[in-house]
């Protein structure tokens, strides 16, 4: 896959080098990107700015139900990769900071904004390696706009001036809290949580396949587990593991 490490490492193509087999996947910025026209899809503010100020010469105002307003929006502070601990090579695991919101999604009638950290967006708008997802909808109302005004975008104002440090600090206990060193330890600890046998041996395995070796800390089953829930087909099974995946994560900070 094309990867777009959003414009950032220093690797040949100047970009940061980041593991994108790590964290979940979210396909909805994608899946917004490719359904919408070509006057409704911008690679920048400043591009977005320009055809908002063209429309504004030729505009005139009058009141609209919130209902009626439909927003693709993703923006990405790509200029301060966060390091979060060191990869299996020795190299920085890097995140950035980044939000998306919407309104009116067919069926749903909600404004709603998510604030997240990820570490690459690739050229289909795909958003890998997901991590700490926070999500506010408010369903449209009389006063849904005002709603979302004192609601989404004080938190979304707090996400970005707020330190990195409570986030990072939890990756690094989660990396540092040993769990299990032998097999029947990996498997009380999977299956003790609820996890199938099945679910277990495969969340092993693929610690195994990608980090070189089983697991033995929190951030170490937090991998496997993500890694599981990107292959499960129904979205419901793979919000279930990932959501488990999450609380695993929280109660190691």
């Amino acid at each position: 896959m094309n990867m777009q490490v959003l414009d950032a490492g220093r690797d040949a193509s100047g970009g940061y080098k980041v593991d994108v087999t790590r964290g979940d996947r979210v396909g909805r910025v994608s899946s917004e990107w490719f359904s919408r026209p070509d006057d409704e899809r911008f690679l920048s503010l400043g591009e977005l700015a320009a055809m908002v100020r063209g429309r504004a010469d030729h505009s005139r105002s009058r009141l609209v139900e919130t209902s009626r307003i439909h927003v693709f929006l993703l923006l990405v502070d790509d200029l301060n990769p966060i390091e979060a601990g060191r990869l299996p090579d020795g190299s920085p695991d890097l995140y950035f900071r980044g939000f998306y919101c919407w309104n009116s999604e067919v069926g749903a009638k909600r404004l709603g904004i998510a604030s997240f950290y990820l570490r690459a967006v690739c050229q289909n708008r795909n958003l890998w390696g997901v991590a700490d997802f926070q999500e506010i909808t408010i369903r449209h109302s009389k006063y849904a706009a005002s709603r979302f005004a004192h609601e989404a975008a004080p938190a979304l104002t707090r996400f970005a001036n707020s330190s990195p440090m409570p986030f990072v600090n939890g990756i690094k206990a989660a990396r540092e809290k040993i769990v299990a060193r032998t097999d029947e330890d990996r498997s009380d600890f999977l299956r003790n949580r609820g996890f199938s046998r099945a679910e277990t041996a495969k969340i092993i395995d693929t610690v195994l396949a990608e980090e070189g070796r089983k697991p033995e800390s929190i951030f170490d089953f937090v991998q496997g587990i993500t890694a599981v829930a990107r292959d499960k087909p129904h979205q419901d099974a793979r919000l279930d593991l990932e959501g488990r995946a999450k609380k695993l994560l929280e109660r190691a900070a």
